[in-house]
């Protein structure tokens, strides 16, 4: 997997997370058990979604008007975290993301990958690391490969983490940005509470209808 070349530009991206975002929001109550979250107010015309696998690996994206860039963090890279590297994607990374890098919820100085999306050549760019022969990616394709498959992929993958059944129609329409009900998800037999996921709409800036 390429992730450069695989991962959506801005405007899919924030759609896909969305999407996830709200699907673990349906089909695991408990948020601390969620993998993805998405916030439409992160901050004035700002919009963030992470990941968080309880194992020390996440990421953090910000979709902001000075550009959409994201942070990783993979337990298992062998790129130092918060020496040369870090210091190393503050000289990479164009300064309009010093916003970016300065956030404290990030934990920037942990970060194993930096990439960030090139508005002229409408591509994403990846921080250089010091990783022999450049085989240690840091974490990409382990970290942002739910951002870079389809709704088969995560349900599939969802069955299997949460151990319940999972709606392929539903993940469908989430991925596609569809409007969803709370009457059409009680129908699937899901047990949610209609205030809490209500909330959850609200958080992600998904379309929703009671």
């Amino acid at each position: 997997m390429n992730i450069l070349n695989d991962l959506p530009k801005p405007d899919d991206l924030n759609t896909k997370a969305k999407a996830l975002a709200i699907l673990d929001a349906i089909y695991c109550q408990e948020w601390d058990m969620r993998y993805f979250s998405h916030n439409a107010g992160w901050a004035e015309n700002q919009q963030m979604s992470s990941m968080r696998n309880g194992e020390g690996d996440d990421y953090f994206l910000i979709h902001a008007p000075y550009g959409c860039a994201i942070k990783g963090c993979f337990s298992e890279s062998r790129i130092a975290a918060g020496g040369a590297f870090f210091k190393s994607v503050a000289q990479q990374i164009p300064a309009r993301f010093a916003e970016f890098m300065a956030e404290p919820a990030f934990s920037m100085d942990q970060a194993s990958f930096v990439l960030w999306f090139d508005e002229d050549r409408q591509v994403w760019r990846a921080a250089a690391n010091d990783a022999p022969g450049d085989a240690d990616d840091g974490g990409q394709a382990a970290l942002l490969k739910w951002l870079c498959k389809g709704p088969e992929f995560y349900r599939s993958w969802a069955e299997e983490y949460y151990g319940v059944d999972v709606d392929l129609a539903l993940v469908n329409r989430a991925f596609n940005n569809q409007p969803l009900s709370i009457a059409y998800i009680e129908s699937l037999n899901i047990p949610i509470d209609r205030a809490t996921l209500g909330a959850d709409f609200e958080e992600i800036g998904f379309p929703f209808t009671a």
